[in-house]
């Protein structure tokens, strides 16, 4: 039968032991700041993107769910952000959307064609970008229109690639759906 230590050696024992366990913990805490630091600054990036790409300040009240998958060499990707707005919050940004000229819906040919897929002169679109990104078809509410590709005297329809940012405000359920493509 092994008996118990004693002595200093015993309390060396304890604080070995107090030691190791500080020891592994300090990487966990500074881990879990980090995490929590990445995220908020995750979400103040994105939503500045967002702010700077439809001219219009999304409340920090928001909240944002996002997909980007932006990447590689030349950044080919799409940004996709579901932002859902408090009451206060919607009633401020409508007004925004009013005073900077956002389109009430329906969205026009082309990009009806490109999120939901239709007929124009016989030719079907059939992207269906809407189903990719998770955007129901809104009926009443607001669309934002901006094509970021380099100058070009082709039609939008007539392109190789798409460089575009759509922005979708439903008024039905104050949710803004923000859609960003690179190719």
């Amino acid at each position: 039968m092994s008996k118990a230590p004693k002595g200093k050696f015993r309390s060396c024992l304890g604080s070995c032991a107090t030691f190791m366990t500080v020891l592994i913990a300090i990487p966990i805490v500074i881990y879990c700041c980090m995490s929590c630091i990445y995220c908020a600054t995750q979400n103040i990036r994105i939503r500045t993107h967002i702010n700077n790409r439809i001219d219009i300040e999304i409340p920090a009240s928001s909240t944002i769910e996002y997909t980007d998958t932006h990447g590689g060499f030349h950044g080919d990707g799409t940004l996709f952000a579901k932002v859902t707005f408090s009451e206060k919050g919607a009633t401020k940004t409508i007004k925004k959307i009013k005073k900077k000229g956002w389109d009430a819906l329906p969205l026009d040919d082309y990009l009806h064609a490109m999120f939901y897929g239709s007929e124009i002169d016989g030719v079907t679109y059939g992207y269906h970008l809407s189903d990719e990104a998770g955007i129901p078809k809104v009926e009443n509410g607001y669309w934002f229109f901006k094509d970021r590709h380099r100058e070009t005297d082709k039609n939008f329809s007539e392109r190789y690639s798409y460089n575009f940012t759509v922005a979708i405000f439903d008024l039905d359920t104050n949710i803004l759906y923000f859609y960003e493509l690179d190719t």
